[in-house]
């Protein structure tokens, strides 16, 4: 299954096949060791589905992105006195999530997906210091 995906995304590494059409254009990949199975929708690791919808250029500029927020939280875990465990729960379930990424499509199931959002939000929200004291609010 990944060699076959590796090769979608080889025929178009820059624009991909389309976002969500995996399904439709994976069909043209399969080969006899797929056997009787007619249908698959999905690659089982999210990363190369990404690579072969969106493109590389696509794929690298999510990473960067959830990469930066999770290395903020990480950083934030660290320099924060109180209240450290709201970053540290946002890079674990980055961790996570991206482990996972690997071998499973969980992102890709709405629920998982908002859930991860928000923890992954206020971990990062939670990532800078307030400065302290009573004296710096309104």
């Amino acid at each position: 299954m990944f060699q076959r995906t590796i090769s979608a995304i080889v025929d178009r590494p820059v624009t991909g096949h389309g976002a969500g059409a995996f399904e439709s254009y994976f069909q043209k990949y399969k080969n006899a060791d797929f056997g009787g199975v007619y249908s698959i929708n999905k690659a089982h690791n999210s990363y190369l589905e990404f690579a072969a919808d969106a493109g590389i250029p696509a794929l690298i500029l999510i990473l960067v992105v959830i990469g930066g927020i999770a290395i903020t939280s990480l950083t934030g875990m660290r320099r924060r006195k109180q209240d450290a465990s709201y970053p540290a729960i946002g890079f674990s379930a980055t961790a996570l999530v991206a482990l996972h990424s690997l071998v499973d499509f969980s992102l890709q199931i709405p629920a998982v997906a908002t859930l991860y959002a928000v923890i992954l939000g206020i971990g990062y929200a939670q990532a800078f210091p307030t400065g302290g004291g009573r004296h710096n609010r309104l």
